[in-house]
C-alpha cells in the first residue's frame, strides 16, 4: 500500500495500480488531455491542476511525486480500458482512457460522500462557471458519465465498488429518493440521497456547495459492481461515445 503517513493512501494505491496498467493522473499531461476529451460531450472544461510535488518530497511506491496529477476537483486518475481490435485492424487493441474519481475510506467504505465542490451564485442559483461543481452539473444534464470508484480495505486487500455519479444523481433526484437518518440532529428524518450541501464560514457563509451522495443508500441497480470486489485495473468501465 501507499505510505502510511498519507491520509489518502487507498486512493494513491489505486492510482499506482492504474499506472501499472497504463493509466495516469488526471490533472496534467496526457491524463488531462483524456479528461478534456471525455468532457467534450458536457460542453465544459475542467481546469487542470498544478504540476507540482509534495512539499516534503514524498513519492508514491512507483517513485512518482506524491499527489502529482491529482487535485483536479472532479477526477483523480485515468483508467485504461482495453478493447481487442477486430480482425484485420492494424493495431492489436484500442485503449480508451476513462477519467475516474477515487473515494477511499478504511473506517467506513461508504463514508467518503462529498464528490466535488465549487462557488455558488446565490442570486442566479447556479454554480460559478469553470468550477468542478459546474462541470459535474453539466455532466449530469448531458448524461456524461462521472465514474466514481469507492475504495476500502478488507483483510489487507484493496476493494472497489464503482458507479456513474451522473446517473446516480439524475435518477435519485428524479425519483425523489430519500433515506431515514439514524443519528445526529436529523435522526429519524427523511433526507435526500443526493443533494448540494452548503458550506462556508464568516463572510463566506453559504458561498459554496458540495456535491454529496449518500453511497450507502444508492440502489443496487445503480452500481456497476454488484458488491465489493478486489481492485482490478483490468476490469473495464463502460464508454459512452
Amino acid at each position: 500500500m501507499a505510505k502510511s503517513h498519507n491520509r489518502n493512501g487507498l486512493e494513491i494505491e489505486g492510482g499506482c495500480r492504474l499506472a501499472e496498467a497504463g493509466g495516469m493522473g488526471a490533472g496534467v499531461g496526457d491524463g488531462y488531455a483524456a479528461v478534456v476529451y471525455w468532457m467534450e460531450s458536457a460542453g465544459v472544461a475542467v481546469p487542470p491542476c498544478r504540476d507540482g510535488v509534495a512539499q516534503d518530497g514524498s513519492l508514491d511506491r512507483l517513485g512518482r511525486p506524491l499527489q502529482r496529477g491529482r487535485g483536479l476537483g472532479l477526477f483523480d486518475d485515468v483508467w485504461p480500458v482495453v478493447h481487442p481490435s477486430i480482425a484485420g485492424h492494424p493495431y492489436p487493441a484500442i485503449i480508451e482512457m476513462v477519467p475516474v474519481n477515487f473515494k477511499g475510506s478504511k473506517s467506513d467504505p461508504y463514508g467518503n460522500r462529498d464528490l466535488t465542490s465549487g462557488v455558488w451564485d446565490a442570486e442566479t442559483g447556479t454554480p460559478k462557471a469553470g468550477t468542478p461543481l459546474a462541470a459535474f452539473l453539466a455532466a449530469v444534464e448531458t448524461a456524461t458519465p462521472i465514474w466514481v470508484c469507492l475504495l476500502t480495505e478488507i483483510d489487507g486487500v484493496l476493494m472497489m465498488r464503482r458507479a456513474d455519479a451522473s446517473k446516480v444523481w439524475a435518477d435519485c433526484i428524479a425519483q425523489g429518493r430519500t433515506y431515514i437518518c439514524e443519528s445526529g440532529a436529523n435522526r429519524g428524518k427523511a433526507l435526500p440521497v443526493c443533494h448540494l450541501r452548503s458550506f462556508g464560514s464568516g463572510k463566506y457563509a453559504g458561498r459554496y456547495r458540495r456535491v454529496r451522495i449518500e453511497w450507502r443508500h444508492v440502489p443496487a441497480s445503480m452500481w456497476l459492481d454488484e458488491d465489493w470486489a478486489e481492485f482490478d485495473a483490468a476490469s473495464p468501465l463502460p464508454i459512452h461515445y
